[in-house]
């Protein structure tokens, strides 16, 4: 019998670790050459130089990044630079000089110098001391060998490279210091063209954001410049990297701050105009439930969003401020969507990949799809969002180096984004009613069917009479123009009746699921019953099949009933109004809301006269469906205990009908009241801004009424008055 023995190991990494590390995580060459430049920021650099020396060809050719850095010693390489993910800058926060938070943690970036060249020369020097220089032949990580297995020669001299008339000095220039780092990437892996020394630019240009003195905080404001050195056959693409001049002649922005308690205090500025709006806003996010009622947990911010028009009028109101004189809109445009994005920057440097042209993390090109008047396109955007490791502790980097951890925090970065780019959104909306350049809504009492109605003109010709032939064309005219007018109510009155529906969705499925669980208990009894009837006497065959029947007829009930409640609104032609008590109308619209009602803690009165009136039933039930809707939505941004509605329906002493929508919740800004019946216009997030525009069509376009927002109802929040005048007597 063997005798049990103990025995140890180790775990010994193999080489190619590193090639995982470097070259794998890293997805692109522009990627591992901001994280050499992030490197240099960690050093105290203000000066980062980036040399492409030709021929930029696989196989052959370098780039060199110099800094001015701090340097290192010998023993610093042997001791820091050479441990793999060293614990180094979890343990060291901060810069040498203290006067920044440095960007590397993992102690992997160093490595990203892989995924350029086959090896790389590093010389460093702190000021005042020795020159050290190392080689790493990246080839040799592709090799069968442990990690411990290669050496890397460390050579420590006299300095010849920082040093007055050394390379660094003709590379450097003015910002020599006589100490400094550069690294040297030779035998390229892969040929660059002109296009990808552009892109690389482009992504330095999105490092630091174009902001002048005093818009942020000044500990936000980073001394750091970045330059290319590049060919002569392409050297338009060399010197000092800076952002486009457009990013600071936004048509409009939104800038401020954000404290932990989710406070916003913001300004708002016009450019066209020259209007400059000072804003607070209490901001809260939502939940798994979607109730908005929690503070915000991503920690203070510091934001600026900046946006732009790209039609031409907004084009030749920016033109004559361009630097390029010559400039057309197509280069315009291209300009914008370039630097457009919305992006982070941690301790002052940019987070990968958020900013870079088409990165749409905040869903905006989707988020415009539903209302296209409203809302901003990614590529019109151009945001910087501002925050630090020590006070956004919940905002980690991916272990690839790109992006952010889907944590709560990071979910509740988006709420809070997305919220204060709604501000700018609604204040740009109203610019441009005014201007004339978006769609403008149809005001109360001028509908669009009155401006197809022809009696004046058939008067006139009938008041003509000599020339029949005339007067019978206007009178057919006039016939043809009226069908068709009806058939256009028709189509719109089918197409509210879709988006009325379709806020009906959720409710109907969960609902019809919950009947159908009860119909597959129902079934899945009678199988056990069948399965083992042998087993069974009588009495008990006949109580599973009374408990399977009751199964089955509780589901059947709550489908039928949620049939029941729905059919009002399957008419599919609009028909004459029918004289109707005021309460049949009003009851199947709470029932149908029941549930949902329950769900989520909400009460509903409804007080209603006791009066017949003169209605198409489906309309009247389409406006109480899209309001009701629309309450319940905001109620929930308050405490489950104080979320009511209320619905008040009778005739005033004109014989109109009056419907009242009162809700508990955060009502509706006055700044806002003119914008809600809008199409396509919604101040609530993900919303199609059709529920209050169909409200507006069914009481002003139908019944010669209007819609409007009160300020004196019974609860704090949103007070809807709709009037019906025609045809309700």
């Amino acid at each position: 019998m063997l005798e049990s023995k103990e025995s140890s190991g180790s775990l010994r990494p193999k080489a190619r670790l590193v090639h995982t590390l470097g070259s794998e995580l890293i997805s692109s060459e522009d990627v591992a050459l901001v994280e050499l430049v992030k490197n240099a920021y960690d050093a105290d650099a203000t000066q980062v130089t980036i040399r492409f020396n030709g021929p930029l060809k696989s196989g052959t050719g370098s780039i060199e990044v110099w800094d001015n850095g701090h340097g290192m010693t010998a023993d610093t390489v042997r001791k820091v630079w050479l441990d793999i993910a060293t614990p180094y800058r979890k343990e060291v926060i901060t810069s040498e000089s203290g006067n920044r938070r440095v960007l590397g943690e993992k102690g992997i970036g160093r490595l990203a110098a892989s995924r350029i060249a086959e090896h790389s020369v590093i010389t460093t020097r702190r000021t005042d001391g020795t020159e050290t220089t190392f080689r790493i032949d990246w080839g040799q990580f592709h090799r069968d060998l442990y990690l411990d297995e290669i050496e890397v020669a460390v050579v420590e001299e006299q300095p010849k490279v920082f040093v007055s008339h050394g390379e660094a000095s003709v590379v450097q220039g003015e910002s020599l210091t006589e100490s400094g780092t550069v690294v040297k990437m030779e035998r390229l892996l892969r040929d660059w063209q002109y296009t990808d020394i552009a892109n690389l630019r482009l992504m330095l240009e999105r490092m630091i954001p174009p902001l002048p003195e005093g818009v942020i905080d000044s500990d936000l404001q980073a001394v750091f410049s970045v330059e290319l050195i590049v060919p002569d056959e392409i050297s338009e693409l060399g010197g000092s990297v800076s952002p486009s001049d457009i990013l600071m002649l936004p048509d409009y922005k939104m800038a401020g701050n954000v404290s932990s308690d989710g406070i916003a205090h913001l300004t708002y500025i016009e450019r066209r105009t020259g209007a400059v709006e000072e804003i607070t806003i209490n901001l809260r996010v939502s939940d798994d439930l979607g109730d908005a009622t929690r503070l915000p947990s991503c920690g203070p911010l510091t934001i600026d969003f900046r946006a732009w028009d790209l039609d031409r009028e907004a084009f030749e109101a920016i033109k004559p401020e361009l630097s390029q004189s010559n400039i057309g809109i197509r280069d315009y445009r291209n300009q914008i969507k370039d630097h457009a994005g919305l992006a982070l920057f941690r301790d002052g440097f940019r987070v990968q990949p958020f900013g870079e042209r088409g990165y749409d993390w905040l869903n905006l090109d989707l988020r415009r799809v539903n209302s296209p008047s409203l809302r901003l396109s990614n590529n019109q955007v151009s945001g910087f969002i501002f925050l630090t490791a020590d006070l956004n502790p919940g905002l980690r980097d991916r272990s690839h180096r790109e992006g952010l951890i889907d944590t709560p925090e990071y979910e509740d970065l988006k709420q809070v984004s997305l919220q204060i780019l709604a501000e700018m959104e609604s204040r740009r909306y109203k610019f441009r009613k005014r201007l004339g350049s978006g769609r403008e809504r149809r005001s109360p009492g001028s509908g669009l069917f009155e401006k197809f109605d022809l009696s004046g003109l058939e008067a006139l010709a009938a008041s003509r009479k000599a020339d029949k032939e005339l007067v019978a064309a206007i009178t057919e005219t006039a016939k043809e123009v009226r069908a068709a007018t009806s058939d256009l109510q028709e189509i719109l009155l089918q197409f509210a009746k879709s988006a009325t529906l379709s806020t009906l969705v959720d409710m109907v499925l969960h609902e019809g699921r919950t009947g159908l669980m009860d119909v597959d208990n129902g079934v899945r009894k009678l199988n056990i019953v069948r399965q083992r009837l042998d087993t069974f006497d009588l009495p008990e065959v006949e109580r599973r099949i009374g408990d399977s029947l009751d199964s089955l007829g509780n589901g059947r009930a709550l489908v039928g009933s949620l049939f029941d409640r729905l059919s009002p609104l399957a008419g599919r032609k609009r028909g004459r109004p029918q004289k109707v008590q005021l309460s049949s109308l009003t009851n199947p619209v709470s029932q149908i809301f029941a549930a949902e009602l329950a769900r989520q803690y909400t009460t509903l009165s409804v007080e209603v006269d006791d009066a017949t009136v003169s209605v198409e039933p489906i309309e009247f039930q389409h406006i109480l469906i899209n309001l009701v809707s629309n309450a319940m939505y905001w109620v929930r941004q308050r405490p489950d205990s104080k979320r009511k509605i209320s619905i008040r329906a009778g005739r005033d002493d004109g014989g109109s009908i009056v419907i009242y929508v009162n809700d508990s919740g955060p009502g509706v800004p006055e700044d806002k009241k003119d914008l809600i019946f809008d199409a396509y216009v919604s101040t609530r997030e993900g919303g199609m801004g059709l529920g209050l525009s169909i409200v507006h069509t069914i009481a002003v376009e139908y019944y010669g009424g209007a819609v409007s927002v009160d300020d004196d109802g019974a609860l704090p929040g949103a007070n809807f008055r709709v009037v019906l005048k025609k045809r309700v007597s």
